[in-house]
């Protein structure tokens, strides 16, 4: 072979290689380091609190309580911080221990819970309401339900008592958010306190 065929031969390989080059995938702005493998945790439990006015025709919608698959909470106060012009709200958070929240994880998976209906509203108000929305994640489906003024006393008082599982679900979040917030005005219905044994 001659002498420029060599280098001819040379030169297609080294542009050859040089396109291979470049379309590996370092080869991208992007380096593999900055790519987060940590996933996200997820919402296991999330509760919103809504009251409406009927004579003043408004609406006030707040987060009761968020649970995530990591152990944290985070709830919100139900009112906007005073002079915020962007209806901003105070937050609580906090950090489960391991015990409590394999004990949530327990009640959330019990197969009671997947039997409660999607409605409950045992009384209904003449002026003012309130109701929650509740969202439970089982295993990647998500179960909603929602509840009118949750109050189990009321409810039996009513003639339409709740299930027990949703007595303990319910009794359960008024438990965790008045342990992240620390308000007394965040209180724990007295039948609640019965159901969890804190009497």
């Amino acid at each position: 072979m001659r002498r420029r065929d060599i280098l001819l031969l040379l030169l297609v390989m080294l542009v050859a290689g040089a396109s291979v080059d470049v379309a590996l995938p370092w080869r991208t702005n992007q380096s593999p380091q900055s790519a987060d493998p940590t996933p996200r945790p997820s919402v296991i439990l999330e509760v919103t609190h809504t009251t409406f006015s009927i004579f003043e025709n408004s609406e006030n919608k707040y987060l009761y309580l968020r649970v995530l698959s990591d152990g944290s909470i985070e709830c919100q106060s139900p009112f906007p911080i005073e002079k915020s012009e962007s209806n901003e709200r105070r937050s609580y958070r906090k950090i489960l221990t391991q015990e409590e929240f394999k004990a949530l994880q327990s009640l959330i998976d019990q197969p009671q819970i997947l039997k409660i209906q999607p409605k409950y509203r045992a009384y209904v108000s003449v002026d003012t309401s309130s109701e929650w929305g509740i969202k439970l994640q089982h295993h990647g489906e998500t179960q909603r339900i929602v509840v009118g003024m949750f109050s189990p006393g009321l409810a039996r008082e009513f003639k339409q008592p709740y299930p027990k599982a949703l007595t303990k679900l319910g009794c359960t979040v008024q438990k965790l958010r008045h342990e992240v917030v620390g308000d007394p005005a965040e209180h724990i219905d007295s039948d609640c306190k019965k159901v969890l044994q804190l009497e």
